[in-house]
């Protein structure tokens, strides 16, 4: 291994330097060289990528977004019908009109696994059931 002295550096700095740039093309080479299949299929695969996969959903669709950074998120419908509440594992809905209480609220799904398997738009239908 031969090792270049660069300016300002010496031997130690510039070895540190090349491993910090080997291990950023190691972790780029891993990603490349993924399943196919893991790219296409577009699935989050934890639920907080599936959440904001929602989010950015019912954002398009002109929902009102809460701020995210909230201990419970929440995304309220055009109409103001509705309104998701999105806790750190599961989603509530409260269909009250135009006041809107988490208490009142009541959980979309107990299985995570739902939010992240479906579509943003099959889910909203799913958990509105209009």
């Amino acid at each position: 291994m031969v090792l270049c002295a660069c300016k300002g550096m010496d031997a130690r700095q510039a070895f540190e330097s090349a491993l910090v740039v080997d291990r950023v093309a190691q972790r780029f080479a891993k990603e490349d060289d993924a399943p196919a299949d893991d790219k296409k299929s577009g699935k989050p695969k934890t639920f907080m990528e599936a959440r904001n996969r929602l989010l950015d959903y019912l954002e398009s669709k002109h929902w009102k977004l809460s701020s995210r950074t909230l201990k419970i998120p929440y995304a309220t419908s055009p109409d103001g019908k509705h309104r998701l509440w999105f806790k750190t594992q599961a989603v509530y809905l409260s269909s009250g009109g135009g006041r809107h209480d988490f208490g009142d609220a009541r959980t979309v799904s107990y299985d995570t696994n739902d939010l992240k398997n479906m579509s943003p738009e099959q889910y909203v239908r799913h958990a509105i059931r209009e």
